[in-house]
């Protein structure tokens, strides 16, 4: 993590005012992004050290970012989940108050926690992330990345919405591939999918090693090797492929598009032997594949009423 010291002389004046004492900034990680949210001021500025000297004026500027030469301040610290727009080249700040110094109530990750349901976890040690935390199933520690629970959220996507949160993380959610990534590229994680069917029937299949690489490589999925559960490996065909949405094709299908004709977002390759971002069905009857399915539980044509998908350190 890239921090950022600003000394200030005592007494020395920046644009008639007098500057406050010195102040840390830690890189916040969530670059090319512009926020939002929250916005305190914005001003030019010629650097990342004049940017941070504006939002150190300001007892109100918790954080900033520099987007080509705009610098803002905002009143809060930024999050995967705050609202942003893109900015190619924008790096954010926060300060590194008291408020958010790492200490032992923090924790990286829900093994650490204890909590269960909403939880802030902090997984650079810095940077609050709101996660939902099952601890309840095989022993408790995991972070849920993505439910299926009725049809109150439509997944049907594109790209840069997969890139982000969407939903609630008390219902149906998708926790962000972005974050998914950092989460993934800090530490090791094993990866739990869990299934129910309409009849009550429960399913579950582990895998080993799990990660997601950045969205240069249009976070492609990794993992060792499935290592058990009665819902069989249907994801095994999918290591290796990168992410596709509707309106960015990444299978190996050379004539159509899997996201596009399963409805879908998922890392498809010619198609695939599984789909859990598809369209929520009323019923487990899903005779063109467009819904929720794990071939090797229930076939080809059985959409299922819950899924959820989460990931436990190791």
């Amino acid at each position: 993590m890239m921090a950022l010291l600003i000394l200030l002389a005592a007494g020395w004046k920046l644009g008639g005012a007098t500057a406050i004492q010195s102040q840390m900034f830690t890189d916040v990680g969530l670059d090319d992004k512009a926020f939002t949210e929250d916005v305190v001021f914005e001003s030019s500025a010629i650097s990342k050290t004049h940017c941070a000297l504006m939002c150190n004026q300001q007892d109100s500027c918790m954080a900033f970012t520099l987007d080509n030469k705009v610098c803002r301040g905002y009143a809060a610290v930024m999050t995967s989940r705050s609202n942003s727009r893109p900015a190619v080249g924008a790096r954010s700040f926060f300060k590194g108050n008291n408020q958010l110094t790492r200490d032992s109530k923090n924790k990286k990750n829900c093994k650490e926690e204890t909590k269960r349901g909403e939880v802030t976890i902090y997984p650079d040690n810095f940077t609050p992330l709101q996660v939902y935390c099952d601890q309840d199933t095989d022993g408790g520690g995991w972070t849920v990345f993505q439910r299926r629970q009725d049809a109150s959220v439509d997944f049907f996507r594109n790209w840069t919405s997969y890139q982000n949160f969407f939903g609630e993380l008390t219902g149906n959610f998708w926790l962000g591939l972005d974050t998914l990534h950092m989460l993934t590229s800090r530490q090791r994680y094993e990866l739990r999918v869990d299934l129910i069917m309409w009849n009550g029937t429960k399913g579950y299949a582990t895998y080993r090693n799990f990660s997601i690489s950045d969205s240069s490589d249009n976070y492609r999925l990794n993992f060792d090797s499935f290592t058990g559960g009665n819902a069989g490996d249907s994801l095994t065909f999918h290591r290796g492929q990168q992410f596709s949405t509707w309106d960015r094709d990444h299978d190996t299908w050379s004539k159509d598009s899997c996201a596009q004709s399963h409805h879908g977002a998922w890392w498809y390759s010619f198609c695939g032997r599984s789909s859990l971002n598809g369209e929520y069905m009323t019923n487990s009857s899903d005779p063109y594949k467009d819904g929720l399915w794990w071939y090797h539980f229930t076939g080809w044509d059985y959409s299922f009423q819950f899924t959820e998908m989460k990931i436990r350190a190791v």
